[in-house]
């Protein structure tokens, strides 16, 4: 790329104070064909300033939360830089590409020829990476009802988890998280995937700084267990319990008998 280039150009990231664009800045001023567009810190939220540092930009990165990186493209009206967006706000909308060019050859186009691309989910990247070749060579049905179990580490968090995870001790260790089966990414899984569900997705924070892994079952018990409704699995791990306990119960309570059996003759 740098090669095509022949010349430096402006780069303007909207949200550089926050983790995400922190580690941005870190990688792209390793480049000696980027240019960073400055804001002043004290003027960094002001509609016009960002508008002018986008203006003079040929790329705008925004890792900024969903609402705001909404109102940050409005802002790019009657100006063209390409826009890049971190947040989940147009990971599903089809005017947008969908930063995940190992996926296909029409992913990578799409890429290098659109100026509104959005970067894909952390989690989503990992159940996406198995999933969308299943489905792309028909292995997969578009029915088909999977679950998701995905292991990250702390920095996706933001400034509050890393001061936590860093500085209390004992450590934290492991914790799940989204409970409710509502997380953000899970509608980019159904949409890029072209699945008729979203997957069952627990995802789960560890003593980690970075680092990921994700994994989904198959097989013929995976099969069969995905085929229940959303709700049914905390139901199923309750009756398969009490199964184990009732079976266990039944076991010494038959092992008790024919000791006292033998003891008796």
């Amino acid at each position: 790329m740098k090669a095509q280039l022949h010349k430096t150009i402006n780069v303007f990231i909207d949200g550089s104070s926050g983790t995400t664009g922190l580690q941005l800045r870190e990688r792209l001023e390793l480049l000696d064909w980027v240019t960073i567009v400055e804001i002043d810190e004290m003027q960094r939220k002001d509609p016009a300033v960002r508008r002018a540092c986008m203006k003079k930009s040929k790329a705008v990165f925004l890792c900024l939360p969903d609402d705001a990186a909404r109102d940050a493209v409005s802002m790019c009206q009657g100006i063209h830089p390409v826009i890049i967006d971190a947040s989940t706000a147009h990971r599903t909308n089809s005017e947008w590409a969908y930063g995940f060019p190992e996926l296909s050859a029409e992913h990578r186009a799409n890429i290098q020829t659109s100026d509104r691309i959005t970067i894909p989910g952390c989690h989503a990247s990992g159940f996406i990476a198995i999933v969308y070749p299943l489905r792309q060579k028909g292995i997969l049905d578009s029915s088909a009802r999977l679950s998701c179990a995905s292991l990250t580490g702390y920095s996706g968090g933001g400034k509050r988890m890393i001061v936590e995870y860093q500085h209390i001790h004992p450590p934290l260790g492991t914790f799940p998280y989204a409970l409710e089966l509502h997380h953000k990414h899970l509608p980019e899984m159904k949409d890029v995937c072209r699945l008729d569900y979203p997957p069952i997705f627990q995802p789960a924070v560890t003593q980690v700084r970075q680092g990921m892994l994700v994994s989904v079952p198959f097989g013929y018990i995976g099969g069969l267990l995905s085929d229940l409704d959303r709700a049914l699995p905390f139901v199923l791990n309750i009756a398969l319990l009490l199964l184990g306990i009732l079976a266990t119960a039944l076991f010494f309570r038959d092992r008790t008998a024919r000791s006292a059996g033998r003891v008796g003759g």
